[in-house]
């Protein structure tokens, strides 16, 4: 299995699929040449990461592989929010040593230390 973890290129995912601020970068986790999952970098003062899998590539693992691949691109503390329904990204979020600091109408917000 060969997976590819890169900076999208791709002009219509970076300007049509999310909402983007101009110094947020999109990154793409491709397994066996297909793209499985998108993660973006938000450029903000926390850093702050998302990440997208695709709904038939879910189960897979994918989500907490490319969760720690975007962790790697920074050497900030990380905060996360996640609507507390999402039971797998919240799970991913924990076993990433993520702390929750907070919730607000259903929304956990997580910080993770980088020691790097």
């Amino acid at each position: 299995m060969e997976k590819l973890f890169k900076k999208c290129e791709n002009e219509y995912v970076n300007n049509n699929l999310f909402y983007l601020n101009k110094n947020d970068v999109v990154y793409e986790y491709i397994v066996d040449n297909d793209i499985v999952g998108y993660g973006i970098l938000r450029d903000n003062k926390y850093d702050m990461i998302q990440i997208y899998i695709d709904e038939k590539y879910e189960n897979n693992h994918y989500g907490s592989e490319l969760f720690k691949k975007m962790l790697e691109l920074t050497n900030k503390n990380i905060y996360v929010s996640v609507n507390g329904e999402n039971i797998k990204m919240n799970k991913i979020i924990r076993n990433n040593n993520g702390i929750e600091i907070g919730r607000n109408d259903g929304i956990y917000t997580y910080m993770i230390e980088n020691n790097r």
